[in-house]
């Protein structure tokens, strides 16, 4: 592969990249623009905190190697991720519980996203023209892009997609025009898809938007017609399109293989509504800015309520943008079609995957699956820049005087639509629990190290039991250096309330048994014995409340059965031991291990752990 001369060129004429006199404002703008997208991505990740999957990485990457096949390749609902594993393992790592890192992640992310998106739509267009900032401030600005950031675990799904959409579809435009290091473009481009598909499954589409994107570019760029342009975009970039098939059909065998993404009962026709419901209430009104009201209802994530009339101007935003499209300009349909296609049509496999019995149609209101949806919309939109128009004159600089300052205000009124949208989002994302209990967890545990700790899970409004084990407190907090030992024994009942503060705790008593026969100065268990229960016990997970008056200092073990016995450490005295027992039956079963060691057994209790009253 070597350089070659461009034989095909946009109807604008100029090199790609190229800044004309007139146009040389253009440049600080649209950086500006993108230094306020960062401020206020900033801004927004500074008042967030880990939420739901963000816990479940960190379990994860506390309690396996951050290497290791299982970690990296684990099936996470459907998801196949192995680079967003890892680096969210090496976060942990670093830092376990700081959310610092995580959001620099994010910033960083971000930044890498907007400065690839900048360059795609700047090598599309041919030169930094004007009207390329709106496409810009679009993808910059609009709400669309903002739940799926801001959440950690998406974030490391979609920022990536949304850098290789970026980075690839402008590498095809590069191709189709020509005069580059052919060889060096098609490897980087492999690489990002690569990569791109490490991080999430969803990145598979990289492939099909730069397809469509060669394909038009090539279409608007000569006037010979679809076959003409199919023929240039497939000889541009021959190569690279036999490397992303090839890479795809790979890719598919072992997600496929993996996963459990096609498992279980999905619903067609909840898919359907879900796809209509993203597009009514999220892509609409993401159009003009919108939502402006957002909705929680913990632990779910904040969802979109748009206004009826909000929807309505979006609705007619979108029609009246397409209907002068397709006036103004020839060969827009093709762009237009396409870019339907991609935010309806590529959003049915995602959806169909998340559907179920117990899915709620709010989950599209959430609008986490439109990041790239975003993406694509504004390459549509300066991709219809291109487009020849309907009149005599065909230069693309020709403009109204009105136009201009018609569209700068239109665009200020989209960033200042959008920033409401933003400023009530980040409102609702705060109303969680999450950050408050993690804080005050970490400072609990961290007083009570000394002692060991049974586990138990965190309250409903931070996880689910459907994440269980993740939602267990020995697997989110196992990263961090001063914690309590979990295990299945304790001398001290406590656990963590609601608000992650340390609270005393008790047994309750499901099942008794009555006080042993001796006493301390004369003690009744001296080797194996059976301490009958008041009822029989069911298998379970049971814990045991046992006072005991020991000789000396020693171990004691304890089981029931069918489970396996817990070796207990016992003191000189009048003591308690609270003991984590898996089994059944009508018994304990108790054996002295150390020679010498004599215990008198009070009356124990056998039940549950609560929270003392």
């Amino acid at each position: 592969m070597h350089r070659r001369a461009s034989t095909l060129l946009p109807p604008t004429g100029p090199t790609a990249g190229a800044v004309t006199q007139a146009a040389r404002w253009v440049v600080p703008v649209a950086l500006g623009l993108i230094v306020i997208q960062l401020a206020v991505r900033t801004w927004l990740v500074a008042r967030g905190n880990f939420y739901w999957d963000d816990l479940i990485l960190i379990g994860r990457a506390s309690e396996e190697s951050i290497f290791s096949w299982d970690f990296l390749m684990h099936d996470h609902d459907g998801h196949l991720m192995p680079a967003a594993f890892l680096l969210a393992g090496i976060t942990t790592e670093i830092a376990p519980l700081n959310w610092a890192l995580p959001a620099i992640t994010l910033v960083i992310g971000q930044l890498l996203a907007s400065a690839a998106v900048l360059r795609l739509l700047v090598l599309i267009a041919g030169r930094f023209r004007p009207a390329v900032l709106v496409p810009l401030a679009f993808y910059l600005f609009t709400p669309m892009t903002v739940p799926a950031y801001n959440w950690w675990a998406a974030g490391l799904n979609t920022l990536p997609l949304q850098i290789g959409m970026a980075i690839v579809a402008a590498d095809v435009v590069q191709l189709c025009r020509g005069e580059v290091d052919r060889r060096r473009v098609i490897i980087r481009s492999l690489v990002v898809f690569v990569v791109a598909l490490a991080f999430f499954e969803k990145s598979v589409l990289i492939a099909p938007v730069a397809v469509a994107t060669a394909f038009l570019w090539c279409l608007l760029a000569d006037d010979r017609g679809a076959r003409a342009a199919l023929h240039s975009a497939w000889n541009a970039a021959r190569e690279l399109w036999i490397g992303l098939i090839a890479i795809t059909a790979v890719w598919a065998v072992g997600y496929l293989a993996l996963t459990s993404a096609t498992a279980g009962e999905h619903s067609i026709t909840q898919t359907i509504a879900l796809m209509w419901r993203s597009i009514n209430k999220g892509v609409v009104p993401g159009t003009v800015g919108g939502p402006w009201f957002w909705e929680r209802w913990v632990p779910s994530p904040p969802m979109g309520f748009p206004s009826w009339w909000l929807m309505a101007v979006g609705w007619l935003v979108v029609i009246g943008a397409v209907a002068y499209a397709l006036w103004s300009r020839r060969r827009s349909g093709w762009v237009i079609g396409a870019v339907i296609g991609y935010v309806a049509v590529l959003q049915v496999p995602l959806l169909w995957s998340r559907t179920s019995e117990n899915t709620a149609l709010e989950l599209a209101q959430t609008l986490r699956y439109l990041p790239d949806s975003a993406l694509v919309i504004a390459i549509g939109f300066t991709l219809i820049l291109l487009a020849p128009k309907r009149s005599r004159s065909h230069e693309v600089d020709e403009v109204p005087r009105w136009l201009r300052p018609v569209a700068i205000a239109a665009v200020l009124a989209f960033i200042g639509s959008s920033l409401v949208s933003t400023v009530r989002f980040s409102a609702e994302w705060r109303d969680d629990p999450t950050a408050d209990y993690l804080a005050n967890a970490r400072t609990s545990l961290s007083e009570a190290q000394d002692t060991p700790m049974f586990d138990h899970p965190l309250p409903l409004l931070v996880l689910l039991p459907v994440a269980y084990p993740y939602n267990q407190v020995s697997k989110v907090f196992a990263g961090l250096d001063d914690r309590p030992e979990f295990g299945r024994w304790t001398d001290k009942l406590q656990v963590l309330d609601d608000n992650g503060h340390l609270t005393p705790a008790e047994v309750t008593p499901r099942r008794t048994t009555e006080a042993g026969a001796g006493a301390c100065d004369d003690p009744e268990i001296t080797g194996p014995a059976t301490i009958d229960l008041d009822g029989p016990l069911l298998d379970w997970l049971w814990t045991v409340a046992l006072p005991y008056c020991a000789n000396t200092d020693g171990e004691l073990q304890i089981g029931l059965a069918g489970g396996d016995p817990v070796t207990v450490p016992v003191q000189a005295g009048l003591h308690s031991a609270y003991v984590q027992l898996q089994g059944s039956g009508t018994a304990l079963q108790v054996r002295p291990l150390t020679p010498g060691v004599e215990l008198h057994l009070g009356a124990a209790r056998v039940g549950e752990v609560v929270r003392s009253p």
